[in-house]
C-alpha cells in the first residue's frame, strides 16, 4: 500500500529511523514526493553526493543513477550510520571508509570511469 505523507511526516519518519535531525545545507537540492519520500543531494564535476534519503530507497536509487546519467557523472557517494552490508548487498555500494561513526559508501555507475582512473575519485568533500 502506498503511503501519502506530507513533507513534515516524511521528515519525522527520517528522524525515527536515523535517530538524528535532518541537516540541510544552503547548496542542497531537495526533492519531495508525497508517495516516495525525500531525497537531497549536491553534485560537482566528480560525483553525486546523496545527503538524505527517506522513503522508497529503491525508487531513490534509480533516481540517483538516472540523475548521474543526465549530469554526466559516474560516481554516487553517501554516508550512513546503518549497517553498510545491506547497502552493499542490495544496491551494489562499497564501503570506502568509516569516519566519526559514519560509513562512507561509493558506487560507480555502469559505463563510467575506467578502472585505472577510479583511485582519483574523491571519497567525500
Amino acid at each position: 500500500m502506498i503511503q501519502i505523507k506530507s513533507y513534515d511526516k516524511w521528515l519525522s519518519f527520517y528522524k525515527s529511523k536515523a535517530n538524528s535531525e535532518p541537516f540541510f545545507e544552503k547548496e542542497d537540492i531537495i526533492i519531495y514526493d508525497k508517495r516516495k519520500g525525500i531525497f537531497s543531494y549536491q553534485y560537482d564535476e566528480d560525483a553525486l553526493y546523496i545527503k538524505l534519503v527517506t522513503g522508497d530507497g529503491e525508487h531513490w536509487q534509480r533516481f540517483a543513477e538516472a540523475l548521474c546519467s543526465r549530469l554526466g557523472l559516474f560516481v554516487v557517494l553517501f554516508a550512513t550510520r546503518r549497517n553498510p552490508k545491506a547497502w552493499e548487498r542490495k544496491f551494489g555500494y562499497h564501503l570506502v571508509r568509516i569516519s566519526q561513526g559514519w560509513c562512507i559508501m561509493r558506487k560507480f555507475i555502469e559505463g563510467g570511469i575506467p578502472s585505472g582512473k577510479r583511485k582519483e575519485i574523491p571519497i567525500w568533500k
